[in-house]
């Protein structure tokens, strides 16, 4: 499983675009379509053309069958042959790079707990599942752009390496915890977390 924000597909060079329309009339498919291209990483450019500068041109077709959206065109164009506005403007960096503040600042003490053995079993069943549900919000709201695009430094790699030393290294404990609570309400079923896999899939 690949984790996001691991960077691992570099950036061909080359933007999918999709110009659509849908009619007022049928404004609740156009804001569940458009919600759905956020999703997978595009921004609106201008109000009905979108962008995004990974390969969805197989996915694009398939959402606007399943969404009734009969009226678009969809295209691959490279950086290279574009004029005018950068496409990247469709983003705001400085929004996408602040939603990670919080995180690294929340979870960076834990990384030294974590590996100096100082987290008990409680804490890290408590610690790694809010750690888990804080780091899969991203996705929503960043299009985990290549970093061929993005400034130097880009804060999603410091939070993705905090966040996977605190899950997987919370993970043995977690489970410990898990299986003491099981072995004191069922204890047929002690030990039963164990065959539960613990790492991050980094």
């Amino acid at each position: 499983m690949r984790l996001f924000g691991s960077q691992s597909n570099a950036w061909d060079g080359a933007w999918t675009v999709i110009a659509f329309s849908v009619p007022e009339s049928s404004r609740e498919i156009r804001d569940m379509f458009r919600s759905r291209l956020r999703w997978r990483g595009f921004a609106p450019l201008y109000g009905a053309l979108w962008v995004s500068p990974r390969d969805h041109v197989e996915e694009l077709e398939e959402n606007c069958a399943s969404f009734g959206v009969e009226d678009y065109v969809i295209f691959r164009t490279a950086d290279q042959t574009l004029r005018g506005k950068n496409l990247i403007t469709a983003w705001s960096p400085e929004e996408l790079a602040e939603q990670y503040a919080p995180f690294i600042e929340s979870y960076s003490p834990w990384v030294e707990k974590v590996e100096a053995g100082l987290v008990t079993d409680a804490e890290a069943f408590r610690v790694r599942t809010m750690a888990m549900d804080a780091w899969r919000a991203f996705p929503w709201n960043d299009p985990d752009l290549p970093a061929e695009l993005l400034p130097e430094k880009w804060p999603l790699a410091e939070a993705r390496k905090i966040f996977v030393r605190v899950y997987d290294g919370l993970a043995a404990s977690a489970l410990a915890h898990v299986d003491a609570i099981l072995a004191d309400a069922a204890p047929s079923l002690g030990g039963s977390a164990s065959c539960i896999p613990i790492e991050s899939g980094r």
